[in-house]
């Protein structure tokens, strides 16, 4: 492209934006809807239209717990917007946890509706930013300092802060400051995952006067207008948005069916009756189902009311035991190693999805479980044309297993050390690597990819035991956090060493040999 072509192009650019800043949007003042329809053309659902005029009512604080896929970001994308074009002189102060968080989402946004709707203000290509004055702007910033956060005293201020789960005490501190009273408004965007944090207690604080300060308004995926459109037949108002199906998957994944005499209030009657037939049954016919932790955050947009679930549930184990698949693909061997007490070393075999041999023993040496692990490479690697010394063997590496892993490698046999203490190869998703594969097998299992059909009926029952009794929590990121393996045992009466030696059988080893080896399960390798 030639220097005079470009230079063109910037000074149209120019010109558009200067325009674009005369226009006066200050009718909109107190319309925020008009302001996404006529100017943005945009349309939202009614409870967004209710958010945007909570912002202009006592006590314009406004805290939006919100399911997945409903549409927070885009709302507060029309916030800003509708912000800093209805008033002047104004400031809107955005923030997320992470650099990301404000660049990706939530100013991406603002700039596609912009781009859509002709509308310029930005101070540079990428800027996360824009303004037409020092008195009269809109910017993004991360919640890592609260640099950003101070001295910003205007008539009209404005502070979205997005994933405010993970948002500090001192940054609500600092926005209340800024945006205190009528003129000013804070909105808070965020899924609950967790009871220990700031917005968490936000949600309890009361004035003076003992009244709420600040007005919830959730978004439940649930409620989205496409679920109400869908179990209707129609077609959904909003394409883009959280759909049936996705909702139907949630609660096959992270609900437990109940009986209708046992529900509770926090149970969910799934479908919502739409109708009922001739003899007055609820049409179509709907069953109470009781939301998991992730399904209460993630699906409902409100705090979970139990603090922790298990990874696997007895019915999750079940499947697995009644699946059967071919026994074939990768031949992998998992082994947590146990020497001293009541802990048992536990040997566990799998071929692609399907569990083929398992066993346990109390009180071995390192040696003895190092000759048993080569003893089984030879012996199944020769039913599946494998040479034992390149089955694969994963070795729990955090205690006395290093030394299980140290024999084997001097001896040249294919064995990766597995610290599952080590960060997650996914750290959005997972806390640590224990995690990661716990759950990311449990995953797994549910779709239908793991077979325990041909273990003994004993092992079975031993498994049955052990994988219910992992459980993990909720962080303030929405990551998956197993607790620890002491807690485990404390709760299950002994170690789970049986169902640890089964996650690392399905472990995907990337570097032979290498301590740091274990990444996630993936059956098949």
């Amino acid at each position: 492209m030639s220097s005079s072509l470009r230079n063109l192009r910037r000074a149209v650019r120019s010109l558009r934006e200067r325009l674009t800043r005369r226009v006066d949007f200050s009718r909109y003042r107190d319309n925020p809807a008009g302001y996404a329809r006529d100017v943005l053309g945009v349309k939202l659902t009614p409870r967004q239209e209710e958010i945007m005029q909570a912002v202009l009512e006592p006590p314009y604080r406004v805290l939006v717990p919100s399911g997945h896929d409903v549409g927070k970001t885009f709302a507060g994308a029309v916030l800003v917007s509708w912000w800093f074009d209805s008033r002047n002189p104004s400031v809107c102060l955005t923030t997320a946890p992470k650099l990301e968080q404000v660049k990706d989402l939530l100013w991406k946004e603002i700039r596609s509706q912009r781009a859509r709707a002709g509308l310029g203000g930005f101070s540079g290509p990428k800027s996360l930013r824009l303004e037409s004055s020092p008195r009269h702007f809109a910017k993004g910033v991360t919640a890592n300092t609260q640099a950003g956060f101070q001295g910003q005293h205007e008539e009209s201020v404005l502070v979205v802060i997005d994933e405010a789960e993970g948002v500090d005490r001192e940054y609500f501190e600092a926005a209340k400051t800024m945006a205190s009273g009528e003129g000013h408004a804070i909105v808070c965007f965020y899924n609950p995952y967790t009871s220990t944090s700031h917005v968490a207690q936000e949600e309890q604080a009361v004035d003076a006067s003992g009244n709420p300060s600040w007005r919830m308004l959730p978004m439940s995926s649930l409620d989205h207008p496409n679920i109400a459109a869908e179990l209707s037949g129609k077609e959904p108002p909003f394409p883009q948005a959280v759909r049936l199906a996705k909702v139907e998957q949630w609660i096959q994944d992270w609900c437990q069916p109940i009986d209708h005499v046992d529900a509770k209030a926090s149970d969910v009657l799934w479908p919502p009756t739409i109708s009922f037939d001739f003899v007055g049954r609820p049409f179509p016919p709907s069953r109470y189902v009781r939301p998991g932790p992730r399904f209460e955050a993630g699906c409902l947009g409100r705090r979970p009311t139990q603090a922790v679930d298990s990874v696997w549930s007895v019915a999750l184990v079940g499947k697995c035991i009644d699946n059967q698949l071919p026994p074939q693909g990768l031949l992998q061997i998992g082994c947590d190693v146990a020497r001293f007490g009541d802990d048992s070393t536990a040997i566990h075999i799998r071929t692609g999805g399907c569990s083929i041999h398992h066993e346990s023993v109390n009180g071995w040496s390192t040696v003895e479980v190092a000759r048993r692990l080569q003893f089984l490479s030879c012996q199944w690697g020769d039913k599946f044309g494998v040479e034992g010394r390149r089955v694969l063997i994963a070795v729990d590496d955090c205690g006395v297993g290093g030394g299980v892993t140290d024999w084997l490698a001097s001896a040249g046999w294919s064995v990766a050390g597995v610290n599952v203490s080590v960060a997650s190869p996914d750290e959005e998703k997972y806390d640590n690597l224990r995690s990661a594969l716990w759950c990311d097998l449990a995953d797994e299992a549910t779709r239908g990819n793991i077979d325990f059909s041909r273990l003994s009926r004993d092992v079975q029952q031993t498994l049955r035991r052990e994988f219910p009794s992992q459980q993990y929590k909720l962080d303030a990121r929405g990551r998956r956090c197993c607790l620890p393996k002491a807690t485990v045992k404390q709760q299950l009466g002994r170690s789970p060493d049986n169902a640890d030696a089964v996650i690392l059988a399905y472990a995907n080893l990337s570097v032979i040999g290498d301590r740091l080896g274990g990444r996630v399960a993936i059956p098949g390798g």
